[in-house]
């Protein structure tokens, strides 16, 4: 973090990676009725409590964008399949965002430019307009200035999301920066066989906010680094923690100390940009 703006956002200057935790965003259009969102998990154990299918839910205020940038009405049944954990520091709201705004550009024959669509994203969220781009890019400004960045795919992320949720307003303005450090040199060491070294000299300022209001997030910290991971970092506000190995870990073991409603993944990075799949 650099410091906090005149909008009241705080200038940041971060790394953000895909990795192959997803959900599935399916749309149809229709003649009539507006939009009608509806969810399903593969998982019946999955919260959705925290679904809503109004102006609240990013992917119709993504929606609701487009209609009001080109004076349109859309007429969309959209099905959502979801798997990345809520309010989890994972960015699942922010990804189906932009999916949506990219089916949108083609369903609704818009024909809008990337910087167009990159420009809407930025309006949804800050980490919105990653999803639209590259697997990995460093973010600046408060995250939508991106720079496409060249990272290794030869690691394995193991992810623990502690079932509590943690506002990101929250986590942010309890921050208390503590100066600038840059790590532009490390930049160029996340491509080769460097990775794991580089990404263990990245840091996560947020982190010591996150594990005052989760001490879980400590434990998991300890655990994840215990169990052979060779870097352990929060993911964004939390309180998901995400430990980088070289070797394909085994979630049956590290996950004894998991308390209900507690989640794990094991996932691999993206090596390709998103795809919009139409059929």
């Amino acid at each position: 973090m650099l410091g906090k703006r005149s909008d009241g956002y705080h200038e940041i200057d971060t790394v953000f990676v895909a990795i192959d935790c997803y959900d599935d965003l399916e749309f149809e259009g229709t003649d009539s009725g507006g939009i009608a969102l509806s969810w399903r998990t593969d998982d019946p154990d999955f919260p959705t409590h925290d679904l809503t299918g109004d102006d609240s839910n990013l992917i119709v205020r993504a929606v609701r964008l487009v209609e009001r940038e080109r004076g349109l009405t859309a007429h969309l049944r959209i099905g959502l399949i979801k798997r990345i954990p809520i309010a989890a520091g994972l960015g699942g709201g922010s990804a189906d965002a932009a999916a949506t705004l990219a089916a949108c550009n083609r369903l609704l024959g818009l024909n809008e430019t990337a910087r167009t669509l990159s420009n809407w994203a930025a309006q949804l969220g800050s980490d919105v307009p990653f999803f639209l781009g590259p697997p990995c890019a460093r973010g600046r400004g408060r995250g939508e200035v991106l720079e496409p960045v060249e990272c290794s795919t030869d690691w394995w992320a193991l992810l623990v999301c502690p079932s509590m949720r943690l506002s990101a307003a929250e986590v942010y303005g309890a921050l208390r920066l503590t100066g600038d450090r840059p790590f532009t040199d490390t930049l160029p060491r996340l491509a080769g066989n460097g990775f794991i070294a580089a990404i263990g000299g990245l840091h996560n300022d947020l982190e010591q906010v996150v594990i005052g209001r989760a001490p879980v997030v400590q434990r998991w910290r300890s655990q994840l680094s215990h169990a052979g991971a060779r870097c352990v970092l929060v993911s964004g506000s939390g309180p998901t923690v995400v430990g980088i190995f070289d070797f394909a870990p085994d979630p049956e073991i590290i996950g004894m100390g998991l308390s209900p409603g507690d989640r794990m993944i094991v996932a691999r990075p993206v090596a390709t940009r998103s795809a919009l799949i139409i059929g």
